[in-house]
């Protein structure tokens, strides 16, 4: 195993995209939440927020050892008052272990989610509360995000460059 990307000789690399891609998939059609990727929040973005209607979670994606100690447990989030009811870090399986490590050292309320050799995500470690109030204005941002992405993708396929006529 390589101890820098915790993966064994020929394993493929599982990015980002892929993961959170299974999460949306998880949050949307298996749990029937609402959730956005990539939502301003918390004095920066969360790659996944989610509204389960009794509380605001947010899901944060490390797909690498380095990225987990060096990147997320430096953010100041996570020093401070959450705004999310409920926080969580996905990770491959390949980084189980490591993130069990992190949360306990970073927040043992943190809860872990796992994206396994099947491409689906477990939960492994379910997330305590972080704080009691639910924030409605927290599922306003997660619906405009929503809304934008639909008029990203509508306008998108409706842009066409002109051309010019002849003669």
């Amino acid at each position: 195993m390589n101890p820098f990307t915790n993966r064994q000789p020929g394993q493929e690399m599982i990015t980002a995209n892929q993961i959170k891609t299974a999460l949306i998939w998880y949050c949307r059609f298996k749990r029937q939440w609402v959730c956005a990727p990539e939502v301003e929040f918390n004095f920066g973005w969360a790659d996944i927020l989610v509204d389960t209607g009794t509380a605001i979670c947010e899901i944060e994606v490390k797909v690498n050892k380095g990225d987990l100690w060096n990147g997320e447990a430096k953010k100041s989030k996570h020093f401070r008052s959450q705004h999310a009811n409920k926080f969580y870090i996905c990770v491959p399986e390949t980084l189980k272990d490591e993130a069990l490590k992190w949360v306990d050292s970073v927040n043992p309320k943190y809860g872990i989610m796992i994206f396994d050799q099947w491409k689906s995500i477990v939960v492994v470690k379910t997330a305590r509360e972080l704080t009691g109030e639910y924030n409605p204005e927290l599922q306003k941002k997660i619906i405009r995000r929503l809304s934008s992405m639909v008029y990203f993708y509508m306008n998108r396929d409706q842009a066409k460059p002109q051309t010019e006529q002849e003669g």
